[in-house]
């Protein structure tokens, strides 16, 4: 049996966020920050689902060349 490396097996990782940091940001910068607090929190998951739909057309595409 082979052993079979995922090339985008890093991408699908969640970047850890202090919320309490975030929350004084917004409060410093007069609510500007949560503007950008609210474009990372809606980017983060599309990336993760992105970089998912890569790793399972790998392995689809390895699972297709075991049967042919």
């Amino acid at each position: 049996m082979e052993i079979v490396s995922l090339a985008g097996s890093e991408l699908g990782k969640f970047p850890s966020r202090n919320t309490v940091v975030y929350a004084f940001l917004s409060l410093i910068t007069l609510n500007l920050f949560t503007v950008y607090w609210w474009y990372t929190l809606s980017r983060d998951p599309n990336e993760h689902f992105k970089a998912h739909r890569l790793i399972e057309e790998e392995i689809a595409s390895k699972i297709a060349s075991l049967k042919a």
